[in-house]
């Protein structure tokens, strides 16, 4: 399967953005958004016990840096529990 890109992104350099402060409740909400359930990223205890000492985002986090702050304005807990719960419901169905 073929991944498409934008070639033009290729060598180019974005603007500059406010900085992010990246707390634990910010990994939940992303995580529950995506239906990322690995304890690494969202329990604490477990996480304490992994190679990093503490809960660590996923890779794919990053991806909202190129948003600014302004990406977790835009992530109610409401919606990311809901898709969690829809994404649960239909995989058990399968």
């Amino acid at each position: 399967m073929a991944v498409e890109y934008d070639p033009a992104l290729i060598n180019k350099v974005f603007e500059v953005t406010d900085p992010v402060e990246v707390k634990a409740d910010k990994i939940t909400r992303y995580c529950a958004a995506l239906g990322e359930t690995n304890p690494i990223y969202t329990d604490e205890e477990q996480a304490k016990a992994g190679p990093y000492g503490g809960i660590v985002a996923p890779p794919s986090f990053a991806v909202t840096f190129r948003n600014g702050r302004h990406f977790f304005e835009n992530v109610r807990a409401s919606d990311a529990a809901a898709s969690t719960r829809a994404r649960t419901s239909s995989s058990s169905r399968r």
